[in-house]
C-alpha cells in the first residue's frame, strides 16, 4: 500500500507540474491575436479538466501513504505494537473519529469538485470586463473575482 500510494501521490504531483508546463511553454509569446486557440484542442481541454483534481487526489495518496507507512517502524524492532497501542483508546473511539473524519473529508471532497465543475464551467462568462486580477491594482469595494 505504502509502495503505489507514494508513487500516485508523486506521480499525480509531477503530473501537475507537466501539464502547467506545457501549458505555460504553449502559451509563451506575447501579441498574437489567436491566444486562445494555443490551448483550445480538445487534449488540452482535457488536461485542464483532469489537473483540476490532482491536488486532491494527491493529497488522499499521501495522506495513506502516510498513515500506513507508521506501522511498518513498529515492527522493524524500534518498537513493538504492543507499546505502541494507546491503552486509553477504546475500539468504539476509533471507530467513531474515523467515520467522523472520513464523512468529513468526503463532504469537503464532493464540495471541492461541485465547486471546480461550477467555476469550470462558467469559464470567464463571469469576470467583469474591468476586473484586475493584480491584488495591488484591487480596491477593498471591487467585485470578487474567482482566481483558482
Amino acid at each position: 500500500m505504502t509502495y503505489w500510494s507514494f508513487r500516485l501521490m508523486m506521480g499525480l504531483g509531477f503530473a501537475g507540474m507537466a501539464v502547467a508546463a506545457a501549458v505555460l511553454w504553449r502559451l509563451r509569446g506575447r501579441g498574437s491575436e489567436h491566444d486562445e486557440d494555443r490551448v483550445s484542442h480538445r487534449y488540452w481541454l482535457w488536461a485542464a479538466a483532469t489537473v483540476l483534481f490532482m491536488p486532491l487526489l494527491a493529497n488522499s495518496f499521501g495522506w495513506i501513504f502516510t498513515e500506513m507507512g507508521r506501522q511498518p517502524w513498529l515492527v522493524m524492532g524500534l518498537m513493538t505494537t504492543r507499546t505502541g497501542v494507546s491503552p486509553g483508546v477504546t475500539t468504539f473511539e476509533v471507530a467513531t473519529s474515523l467515520a467522523v473524519f472520513t464523512l468529513l473529508y468526503g463532504a469537503l471532497a464532493v464540495v471541492m469538485v461541485k465547486l471546480s465543475l461550477r467555476y469550470g464551467r462558467a469559464g470567464a462568462e463571469h469576470v467583469p470586463e474591468d476586473a484586475s486580477f493584480d491584488p495591488g491594482e484591487r480596491s477593498d469595494d471591487d467585485e470578487f473575482v474567482f482566481t483558482y
